[in-house]
């Protein structure tokens, strides 16, 4: 994980200054050869108990170390040292040295909330928003993937559901969001899904009927899980368990 994100962050900066202006050096300016990352921990368990704290030192020198007790600490470190340096035709460069960062998050849910539901969005386009999720350093992507306008997420324990998606070509397979997810961790972000239910269910009964009851009311009733049926449970059941493990 780790090693990925050293090439990723690298690949980045070099963009990024592709496309800035070269300045001229000042006396606090230095050169920079490399960045040393110290990682207290090989574990990359992600949880809202990791520790996503660091340490970034550039010395007037220019030289720099990282360090984190986590893995997911020296992603944010390197994130920060995005943000420091500069590539020069001749060497990387970081300005106005010396730079003492000590830096851990108040919150550990720092998230952003996305609707597929209501705004079908491609598996890029949130990959998009985990790339600039990680270049701020938030934590959570909140998924909500299913709400009463539609039900894209196409599993393979109940397939019937897809079909209160908006077309058969906007749903998510169990492979596509374990994808999403996997992506996500390898920038340090966690993806929590959110099923809305039992309201704001009508999109359920588009696949499976039987677990919307029939009753007069608002949209003639058909808006919420029907609690009398087994097959509701069944349903409920088979659905979060499928996304429990992706």
């Amino acid at each position: 994980l780790l090693g990925r994100a050293i090439a990723r962050w690298t690949a980045l900066i070099k963009d990024h200054s592709a496309t800035t202006p070269v300045k001229s050096l000042k006396a606090s300016d230095a050169a920079l050869f490399h960045l040393t990352l110290v990682v207290g921990s090989d574990d990359e368990t992600l949880s809202d108990r990791t520790n996503e704290s660091y340490s970034l030192k550039v010395g007037a020198d220019g030289v720099a170390t990282a360090t984190s007790p986590s893995v997911y600490g020296a992603l944010r470190a390197l994130a920060s040292f995005s943000q420091l340096v500069e590539v020069t035709p001749a060497s990387l460069v970081v300005r106005g040295l010396p730079w003492a960062i000590e830096d851990a998050p108040r919150y550990t849910h720092r998230g952003i909330l996305v609707d597929s539901s209501r705004h079908f969005l491609s598996l890029d386009v949130l990959k998009e928003h985990i790339d600039a999720m990680e270049w701020a350093k938030l934590s959570v992507l909140h998924w909500h993937i299913v709400d009463s306008q539609a039900f894209p997420f196409k599993g393979d324990a109940v397939p019937a559901l897809a079909q209160g998606a908006w077309s058969s070509h906007e749903t998510y397979s169990a492979a596509d969001v374990s994808s999403i997810v996997a992506y996500a961790k390898d920038r340090a972000v966690r993806v929590m899904i959110e099923v809305d239910t039992p309201g704001h269910s009508a999109a359920w009964g588009v696949g499976v009927p039987d677990v919307i009851p029939d009753c007069p009311g608002i949209d003639g009733g058909r808006i919420a899980l029907d609690p009398t049926r087994n097959e509701t449970y069944a349903t409920v059941e088979a659905l979060l368990g499928e996304l429990g493990t992706l």
